[in-house]
C-alpha cells in the first residue's frame, strides 16, 4: 500500500524500488523486463508538501501558495493552471502524487544497477524520459552527458516531464531537481517550463475524456531536498496564462468590450485606474486612423489606459506598455484569403501581452509607474469599411495615404501612441503587435523583431527577453525604409513600395508617431506571438509573448536619466 504521505526520494532509492516492483509484475515502459537494481538508499528525504485542489475554489479567489486551477478557475484563468506549493502543507493520504526526477547519463552509470543497463541507459543518454507504473507514476527524465547540460536541456527535459504526466493523466506531482540546476537562473528556468507547459486552452471541450490532463498540484525540491518556491516566477507565468486565454478566445467573444471589461477586472484586483475613449469620442477627438479601422464593424473601437502608479513621488518617470488588440482581423477590403484568415482571432496578441504583464505588475506591486494601454478594433469588411488610397488625418495631424487595408495594425497603434503620450507623457513606449507576415519570414517564429531609437533601451529589451526566453532580435530601420513612405497625395504611405523589408517599413511608419524625446521600442511578435504548432512550453495558438520580457525588462533595468 502507498505510505499514508508521499516522500520525496533519492534517485537510487526510485530506481530500486521501481525494480522491485517489476518483479511483482507491474507494467513499465522505457525499461526491459527482468532487471533487478543492486542498490537503495537509506534515506527518504523530505516529504511532500502541497495541497489537493478543492473544487470549491473559484475564480475571485488570490490564493497565497496558490497559482491556480484549470479544473476550476473561469476562463480567463487570472491564477494559472495549478497550484505550486511552497512546502508548508502536506498532501492528503487520497491524493498520491507521481514523483519526476531527472538523471545524466554519469549519474546513471554511478549507480552501478543492473536497472540501468541496456535501454534505460541508452533512455538516459538520448534525453528520454522513463515512465514507470505502479501504485504511482514515476518518471525519471535523462539529461544527457553533465558537461553538455545547460538550461536548454533543463528547459526541454522539464517540458518533457510536464508531457509525460499528462500523457499518463497525472494530476498531482512531486518534482527532484538535479544538481545540475545549482543556480537560481537554472530553477527558474525549470519552474517556468513547469508552469507554461502545463497549459491547453480546453474551455470548449465538453467531454472530460477528450480534455488533455493538466497538473493541478506541484510541489518541487532541490537535489538537497529543500522545498523551491519563487513567487516571482509564479506571477511572471500567470501573467503569461492570462495573456494566452485571452488570444486564444474567439473573436465574437473577445471583442473589444470584452478585452476592456478585463482590464476593469484587473482594476479591481490591483487598484489600477482604467481610463477610455471609444465610439464616436475617437472621431470627436480626433483618432481618426483608429476609428477608420474599426468603423465596419459592429463593436466600438477603443483606447484603454490602465494605471499603476508604483512611484508616486516620481509621476514624470513613467513606462507605456502599448498593445495592438485587432480582435479579429479579416483584412478588411483587402480581404485575407482562406489559409491565412482563419487564426486572426489571434491578431490581439500584443494587448493580450499588455495585459498579462499588468496581471504580473500588479501581483508583484513593482514599484515604478506604468501605464498599459490597449489599442482595441476589429477590422471587418461590410459597406462601411475604409478603403485603399483613403486619405486619413491621425491625432498627430499627420495625413495618412492607405496603402493596404490589411495593414491596419500601425493605423491603431499610431493614434493610440501619440494620445496616450500626449496624456501621460512617459519617458519611455514599448509597443507589442503581432504586425507583419514580413518579421515572421525572416525570424520563423523563434523570435520578435525588435525596433527602437534608443540602444540603451533595445540592449536592455534584449537582455530581458534571453532571461525569460521570450528571444527579441535586434533589426533595423534605415534611411531608405523611411523614404519607402513618402507619398503624392498624403504626408505618408501606410505601407512600403514593395513586399520587400515589411516589418522595418511599418516599424518606420510608426516611428513618426513617436514624441520627440520619448525612447521607443517596437516589439514585432507575429511570429512567436502564434505559434503554428507546439515547441516546447510555447503552445499552439496563443504563447503571451511578451508579457514575461517586459515585465524583466521594468524589475531590472534602471529609470533612465532625464535629458536636459
Amino acid at each position: 500500500p502507498p505510505p499514508a504521505s508521499p516522500s520525496i526520494l533519492p534517485l537510487d532509492m526510485v530506481v530500486a524500488g521501481v525494480v522491485a516492483r517489476l518483479g511483482a509484475g507491474l507494467r513499465a515502459s522505457g525499461i526491459p523486463a527482468g532487471v533487478a537494481a543492486s542498490r537503495a538508499a537509506a534515506t527518504t528525504g523530505h516529504r511532500a508538501a502541497f495541497l489537493s485542489t478543492s473544487a470549491s475554489r473559484s475564480s475571485s479567489g488570490t490564493g497565497d501558495e496558490s497559482t491556480g486551477s484549470s479544473s476550476s478557475y473561469s476562463y480567463p484563468r487570472m491564477h494559472g493552471t495549478c497550484r505550486w506549493h511552497d512546502g508548508s502543507s502536506k498532501l492528503p493520504v487520497d491524493a498520491p502524487a507521481a514523483s519526476v526526477s531527472f538523471l545524466t547519463t554519469e549519474a546513471a552509470k554511478a549507480l552501478s544497477s543492473p536497472a540501468l543497463s541496456g535501454l534505460c541507459l541508452e533512455r538516459v543518454a538520448k534525453k528520454k524520459p522513463v515512465v514507470l507504473h505502479g501504485d504511482t507514476t514515476e518518471i525519471i527524465v535523462g539529461l544527457g552527458d553533465e558537461a553538455d547540460v545547460d538550461d536548454d536541456v533543463l528547459r526541454s527535459a522539464t517540458h518533457t516531464a510536464v508531457a509525460q504526466l499528462r500523457d499518463n493523466r497525472v494530476k498531482t506531482a512531486q518534482f527532484k531537481l538535479p544538481p545540475q540546476a545549482n543556480s537560481q537562473e537554472s530553477t527558474d528556468t525549470m519552474m517556468q517550463a513547469m508552469l507554461l507547459s502545463n497549459y491547453h486552452f480546453n474551455k470548449y471541450l465538453t467531454k472530460e475524456d477528450s480534455k488533455p490532463t493538466l497538473l493541478t498540484d506541484v510541489a518541487v525540491w532541490d537535489a538537497s531536498g529543500v522545498p523551491v518556491y519563487s513567487p516571482e516566477v509564479a506571477a511572471l507565468c500567470n501573467g503569461t496564462i492570462f495573456a494566452r486565454d485571452l488570444a486564444n478566445e474567439r473573436g465574437d467573444v473577445a471583442n473589444p468590450q470584452w478585452l476592456h471589461d478585463k482590464a476593469l477586472d484587473l482594476a479591481s484586483m490591483y487598484g489600477f485606474r482604467v481610463t477610455s475613449i471609444q465610439g464616436e469620442e475617437l472621431v470627436n477627438k480626433g483618432l481618426n486612423l483608429l476609428a477608420g479601422v474599426g468603423q465596419a464593424s459592429r463593436f466600438e473601437s477603443r483606447v484603454v489606459m490602465i494605471e499603476h502608479l508604483g512611484n508616486p513621488d516620481q509621476p514624470e518617470q513613467t513606462t507605456m506598455l502599448l498593445g495592438k488588440g485587432i480582435t479579429f482581423d479579416t483584412g478588411g477590403l483587402n480581404l485575407k484569403p482562406t489559409g491565412f484568415i482563419e487564426d486572426m482571432h489571434l491578431d490581439m496578441g500584443g494587448a493580450a501581452a499588455t495585459l498579462g504583464a499588468m496581471r504580473t505588475i500588479g501581483e508583484l506591486n513593482i514599484n515604478k509607474n506604468v501605464v498599459g494601454v490597449l489599442t482595441l478594433a476589429e477590422n471587418a469588411i461590410g459597406a462601411l469599411a475604409y478603403k485603399p488610397h483613403d486619405i486619413i488625418k491621425s491625432y498627430s495631424g499627420l495625413t495618412v495615404q492607405i496603402g493596404n487595408t490589411d495593414a491596419e495594425g500601425r493605423l491603431a497603434l499610431a493614434d493610440a501612441m501619440s494620445y496616450a503620450c500626449e496624456q501621460f507623457k512617459p519617458h519611455t513606449v514599448i509597443d507589442a503587435a503581432t504586425l507583419t507576415g514580413a518579421c515572421v519570414v525572416g525570424l520563423g517564429q523563434y523570435a520578435a523583431g525588435l525596433f527602437g531609437n534608443d540602444r540603451d533601451l533595445t540592449q536592455q529589451l534584449a537582455d530581458a527577453g534571453d532571461k525569460q526566453y521570450e528571444l527579441l532580435w535586434p533589426m533595423p530601420i534605415l534611411p531608405p525604409h523611411r523614404e519607402e513612405l513618402k507619398a503624392k497625395f498624403a504626408d505618408l504611405h501606410s505601407t512600403g513600395k514593395s513586399r520587400y523589408g515589411g516589418a522595418c517599413t511599418a516599424a518606420a511608419f510608426l516611428e513618426k508617431f513617436v514624441p520627440e524625446g520619448t525612447r521607443w521600442a517596437h516589439v514585432d511578435i507575429a511570429g512567436p506571438g502564434m505559434y503554428s504548432t507546439t515547441s516546447g512550453h510555447f503552445v499552439e495558438g496563443g504563447t503571451g509573448f511578451g508579457a514575461q520580457a517586459f515585465v524583466r525588462y521594468l524589475l531590472d533595468a534602471p529609470e533612465p536619466t532625464p535629458k536636459p
